[in-house]
């Protein structure tokens, strides 16, 4: 459960931090715009449909074609991490394009687009083209691009002590992290839809995680170093780590529990014979 949170708070912060720190200058060229929504379609859709495919021709059987088209549709249940990243990237573009032709603010392009997509994931309560994981991960590009805005107003959580409360905070919370249920102290409660419950209690617990580790990162991770430098190059490739190691790892797992767990047992059962 951790591990999972983990995973998706390495993707909050790796993407919405980073492209929510170059929505600022996004509207500054149309052109630029396109020219980087393509490059993004090469590195996230192209690989999320190659991915699917390849994952379906080893596990589908004989409903090749049923199963492609449920992973494209569903992708919440497959590579959906490159999908949602990539339509994040389109939503930037047309936050832009609706600041520049609405002459409204930003932060008011922001919030409507946030209010429409969360309020559609809650009242269809449905995983069509993953877009309850659009508007959860909207969100938080919509927190990158706000803590660069403004980041004056976030010197309060840059303290020591303030860093060690976060996290703490964040620890609690994420103990009863569930992608799909209310947690057990919040179910019951009645006339709020336990999507909607559930829905906040990711945002908040994901929020103060990565409130905790933007703090601590600026603080004592932006530093020159081997061992910083090292997680750096690990952390640009990981996103194609994750990726293929979602069709090698269950033959992983096979492989060690059948032979080599079996193979160790059997040695040290020898060994004790003797």
């Amino acid at each position: 459960m951790l591990r999972k949170l983990l995973v998706e708070l390495d993707i909050f912060v790796s993407h919405a931090c980073i492209y929510g720190d170059k929505w600022i200058s996004s509207k500054s060229c149309w052109g630029g715009q396109f020219v980087r929504i393509k490059r993004r379609a090469k590195q996230l859709l192209v690989p999320f449909l190659i991915w699917t495919f390849i994952s379906v021709c080893i596990n589908a059987g004989s409903g090749f074609w049923l199963s492609l088209f449920n992973k494209i549709l569903y992708p919440s249940s497959g590579y959906w991490f490159l999908w949602v990243l990539w339509v994040e990237t389109a939503l930037v573009l047309l936050c832009s394009f609706l600041e520049e032709r609405t002459k409204l603010r930003i932060e008011w392009v922001i919030g409507a687009g946030a209010v429409i997509l969360t309020g559609l994931a809650v009242l269809t309560n449905t995983k069509v083209m993953a877009l309850h994981l659009i508007a959860l991960y909207f969100l938080f590009y919509s927190f990158g691009y706000l803590y660069r805005r403004h980041e004056s107003l976030f010197k309060v959580f840059k303290s020591r002590k303030a860093i060690i409360i976060l996290f703490l905070v964040w620890l609690s919370f994420a103990s009863f992290w569930n992608m799909n249920k209310v947690p057990v102290f919040l179910s019951g409660i009645p006339f709020i839809p336990s999507s909607l419950i559930n829905y906040m209690y990711r945002i908040i617990t994901s929020t103060i995680g990565i409130m905790a580790l933007l703090a601590a990162g600026e603080k004592y991770l932006n530093t020159s170093s081997v061992i910083i430098n090292g997680t750096s190059t690990i952390g640009k490739i990981s996103l194609g780590i994750y990726a293929f190691h979602m069709i090698i790892g269950p033959y992983i797992n096979f492989f060690v529990g059948s032979h080599i767990t079996q193979n160790c047992f059997l040695v040290i059962t020898i060994l004790l014979m003797r």
